[in-house]
């Protein structure tokens, strides 16, 4: 695992928790409720592909 890709997944974390506290003050809280699923996709985007390249290293190391 990367560094980077620790770095981005707390980059999101960090610029969606600053949105959402921000929209909730203003109360938008259904925006803010949508940011933190956005935000969450994002990430989950990010360490699926990271998922994708350890499978297939499973694959080559055991020659499925």
């Amino acid at each position: 695992m990367d560094l980077t890709l620790l770095l981005q997944v707390a980059g999101v974390g960090f610029v969606v928790s600053v949105l959402c506290m921000i929209l909730n003050k203003m109360g938008k809280k259904e925006e803010a409720d949508m940011v933190s699923i956005a935000g969450i996709v994002v990430a989950l985007l990010l360490i699926i592909t990271e998922i994708g390249g350890v499978y297939e290293q499973l694959q080559t190391m055991f020659g499925i």
